[in-house]
């Protein structure tokens, strides 16, 4: 995704990130393995400069989280479908 610095939410239910001019969401529960690795589907969107125009909806597409996580550390990546 090309940039290491972002916020995120995780609830039982869902997570949340949000990137500069993007975001993205997993819409089931955040499951870690036994190791602290993540792999989970989701969505991923690329938003606009500006306001969102009037007949131009943002897209999402899907994407494949994956990552690790340590305590407080963590590194998530993503794969996204081509755009």
């Amino acid at each position: 995704m090309g940039h290491r610095s972002f916020d995120f939410g995780i609830s039982q239910e869902r997570a949340e990130f949000e990137f500069d001019c993007t975001h993205g969401s997993i819409d089931s529960p955040f499951m870690l393995e036994s190791d602290g690795s993540f792999k989970l589907n989701g969505t991923y969107t690329r938003e606009t400069h500006g306001p969102i125009r009037v007949g131009h909806p943002l897209q999402s597409r899907q994407a494949e989280y994956f990552g690790h996580v340590d305590g407080n550390k963590h590194e998530p990546l993503g794969k996204i479908d081509r755009w």
